[in-house]
């Protein structure tokens, strides 16, 4: 591995709480990706980032 690429650093993405009003469809897929696993929510949350920046 080259040498630069070894020695980067991650950075973590910080994002703001995401609270949407109860009753709308929003607050229904949060409830659904609160009600996932953290490894599985994690995943289908970047793949879905993925998608919508290769739109």
């Amino acid at each position: 591995m080259p040498f630069a690429i070894a020695n980067r650093v991650r950075k973590s993405l910080s994002l703001p709480r995401f609270t949407p009003d109860e009753g709308t469809p929003l607050a229904t897929v949060a409830d659904y990706y609160n009600n996932l696993p953290s490894d599985e929510r994690s995943t289908l949350i970047r793949e879905l980032l993925v998608m919508c920046l290769l739109l």
